[in-house]
């Protein structure tokens, strides 16, 4: 079963898509977009243990606004929601890393890295909503 959340703000987005491969091992991939620059990360694995924790923080930080709720892979990938101001919105910062390796054949072989590091705003209107599809994002892979 595929899941997805996706957090859109003006030519900003961060996009979360997992699925089980053919022998039904969990595969989770991030998108992460800004300004027209494009890292996708479809090889990142979210600990059981840092996935309950981020759900946590997530569920206390929509009933109080205070505090913030993080989520990683790293060094790949780091996302912290956090307060935004006093009306109950919140500022998703994120930083995705992309490894990139090439076999330039008799050259040798070269690597590089792609990254992101931006934010973009969550009104606190979609909190619960964003929340409810972390929950079910991850429940997929509950015994992961």
């Amino acid at each position: 079963m595929n899941r997805t959340v996706e957090i859109i703000a003006s030519g900003s987005s961060l996009r979360f898509d997992t699925s089980n491969d053919a022998e039904g091992h969990s595969t989770f991939a991030v998108t992460a977009r800004c300004k027209g620059a494009t890292v996708t990360d479809s090889s990142l694995y979210f600990d059981k243990h840092d996935r309950e924790r981020f759900l946590s923080e997530f569920a206390a930080f929509e009933q109080t606004r205070r505090g913030s709720a993080t989520l990683a892979s790293t060094p790949e990938f780091e996302m912290q929601i956090a307060p935004d101001g006093a009306a109950g919105d919140a500022w998703v910062s994120f930083r995705l890393h992309l490894h990139i390796y090439s076999d330039l054949g008799r050259a040798g072989s070269r690597s590089g890295t792609l990254t992101i590091e931006s934010g973009l705003p969550l009104s606190g209107e979609f909190i619960a909503q964003k929340l409810q599809e972390f929950h079910a994002y991850f429940d997929v892979h509950a015994n992961a």
